[in-house]
């Protein structure tokens, strides 16, 4: 019966120190089962990566043919951004939204303004009007019309305002005309940029496995015969090193969505600004050169890891058992 942590003892303890102590060898059959399942799964992986670096790396440059086929980077002849603008040249996919159709907006306040001058023109030609023709005697207009117009008039005021401040959104603006912008088309980018995150995910988990099975296969050190165990430490870190390389390949996906969002919402703010529209296309032509240096990095993580752990299999497979020099290291 398995013991719970509060019914654990300090002789209990000791008594498993002592017997961890008398199984403490390289060669110790009496390995947890669960430990030695765990370590064969993992040697599998690893074998598994061994006898098909050949088709792996073929999928890998297949994929790194396709996109620099692609690649509109290619399209500007080698040169750089600043070069093409400089000869007038226009990025690719520019034309998509060069022309740009900016919403107009009229305040409610314009609206009456405008509205007041039309009706009060008759009255001014009326007037105008009337004046020539000869004088005729009117009757006095009493002050208390004139008093009465000024109150209607700021009631009439009063309800405006508490009409606009009821609904800022839907009254302080008229639209006039509203022409959606359209960006440039990413479909084609974000689907390779997909299929490497695919491929990248897989090749971590092929690579986190390695260095499991390095990490549990680590011997117990001796004062005299330290020789394997300083080779598959140096192993297991370029391996960690080249899992966090692969990483990135996962990681700018999601940075190249957060761009290319600032970028749209800057162009929606300010559509007059060419230079918005170009830091767009940039930031898609960089992406494309991103994707391209990824299936780069699956290539040599993958080539360089194969030929270190062939190099070094002696000691990694059989770290007491091999007496042979140093070890290979990459």
């Amino acid at each position: 019966m398995t013991k719970t942590r509060k019914e654990w003892s300090t002789a209990d303890s000791e008594k498993e120190m002592r017997k961890w102590i008398a199984n403490s060898n390289s060669n110790n059959p009496a390995v947890d089962p669960v430990v030695r399942q765990t370590v064969e799964n993992l040697a599998e992986n690893m074998w598994f990566f061994l006898e098909t670096i050949s088709s792996r790396v073929g999928r890998y440059q297949e994929a790194w043919d396709e996109v620099k086929a692609v690649n509109p980077n290619v399209k500007l002849g080698g040169e750089g951004e600043d070069q093409q603008i400089s000869r007038g040249l226009r990025l690719p996919n520019e034309d998509a939204f060069t022309t740009l159709h900016i919403r107009r907006y009229i305040t409610t306040e314009e609206e009456e303004e405008e509205a007041a001058k039309e009706t009060a023109s008759p009255t001014t030609t009326t007037a105008a009007a009337t004046s020539s023709s000869p004088a005729v005697a009117e009757p006095a207009t009493p002050a208390t019309t004139t008093e009465e117009n000024k109150k209607e008039e700021q009631t009439a005021e009063a309800e405006a305002e508490e009409e606009e401040s009821d609904d800022d959104d839907d009254d302080a603006y008229d639209c006039v005309e509203a022409i959606p912008i359209d960006f440039p088309d990413n479909k084609a980018l974000i689907l390779r940029m997909t299929h490497l995150k695919q491929a990248g995910t897989e090749l971590l988990t092929v690579f986190n496995g390695i260095a499991d099975w390095i990490s549990l296969s680590i011997p117990d050190v001796k004062m005299d015969d330290n020789d394997s165990v300083d080779v598959m430490n140096t192993v297991l870190e370029t391996t960690n090193s080249y899992i966090e390389a692969i990483e990135t390949t996962k990681t700018f996906h999601r940075e190249y969505l957060n761009d290319r969002a600032d970028n749209e919402v800057a162009v929606l703010k300010f559509p007059h600004s060419a230079s918005l529209r170009r830091v767009m296309l940039a930031t898609d032509l960089d992406c494309w050169n991103e994707v391209e240096r990824g299936w780069q990095t699956l290539t040599r993580c993958s080539l360089i890891l194969h030929t270190l752990l062939s190099n070094n299999m002696k000691k990694l497979a059989d770290p007491r058992g091999s007496q042979s020099a140093a070890g290979i290291y990459q």
